[in-house]
């Protein structure tokens, strides 16, 4: 009996171990620091800024800038070749935001620490659409959002998630970018946020966008400015409470076949050690 009871001691032990191990820690980009750990100390002014790219490529995320592109093809309708127009996104080499500090009055104070990323429609750092590549597939994706400097708050933000293979996973839009209050203050679920059990592989953003904002929506003249702070990623599991999921399916995770062979396998070892000893008494 004792046998048995260490047998599955040892199981319950095993169990909590690896759910410690394949629990992911959520990762923190805060704009405060690269991804050593060493301080960032961020200019004022655009003027002074360098575009952000791969800065964190050491915690494998990669920014760039994207440019849209109209692509005109001719396609068959009921028989009849008809004219289509949709919209494309490629990265390009200018246009991405640069890490300021809030000293400068852009926005201020920052979601946390004394730096945020900030884009201004009336520099080279006014890229519409921008991207964030993870090395690493993830299941969570966060990044809190506030209107700039300028007067105007009357625009939106959109994000894309796509898997390795360029699939859309899903999307989540209309969200509104004010003025007062950073994004993860927001209501009614309009955190830029979501979560997948689909892996993704790369996040499109638009922003300074109308309403029904996406790829072929208006796009707002200038002046317009947006800043972003504390980018959060993990696993689908990691996600906090509250975060629209863009899953189809239910949140159960299976473990790999590889753990139920092994949890099996100390079962059986288990079982067989007790029957021995039952048999010897």
């Amino acid at each position: 009996m004792n046998k048995l009871t260490n047998t599955q001691l040892a199981l319950s032990a095993t169990l909590l171990t690896f759910s410690s191990l394949t629990q992911a820690v959520v990762t923190t980009i805060n704009f405060d620091t690269d991804s050593s750990g060493a301080t960032i100390n961020a200019p004022d002014l655009f003027s002074s800024a360098i575009p952000l790219t791969e800065l964190y490529a050491g915690s494998g995320v990669h920014f760039s800038a994207l440019e849209r592109k109209s692509i005109t093809s001719q396609v068959p309708h009921n028989g009849v070749l008809t004219t289509r127009t949709r919209n494309e996104l490629s990265p390009i080499g200018s246009g991405m935001g640069a890490i300021l500090n809030d000293s400068s009055g852009f926005r201020g104070p920052a979601q946390s620490g004394d730096n945020f990323l900030a884009f201004n429609g009336e520099t080279t750092f006014g890229s519409h659409f921008w991207r964030i590549n993870f090395d690493n597939p993830i299941g969570y994706f966060e990044i809190d959002r506030i209107r700039g400097a300028d007067p105007d708050n009357n625009y939106y933000t959109h994000l894309d998630a796509y898997d390795a293979d360029g699939n859309l996973v899903g999307s989540r839009n209309d969200l509104w970018t004010g003025s007062n209050r950073w994004a993860s203050d927001d209501y009614s679920g309009y955190w830029t946020a979501f979560k997948s059990e689909t892996e993704i592989s790369y996040v499109d953003i638009g922003h300074a966008l109308d309403w029904g904002g996406n790829t072929n929506s208006s796009l707002r003249s200038t002046p317009w400015s947006i800043v972003y702070d504390d980018l959060a990623f993990g696993e689908f599991a990691d996600a906090r409470s509250g975060v629209r999921d863009l899953s189809t399916g239910g949140t159960f995770i299976p473990l790999p076949a590889s753990v139920w062979f092994f949890l099996t396998g100390l079962l059986g070892f288990g079982s067989l050690r007790t029957k021995r000893k039952l048999t010897t008494a």
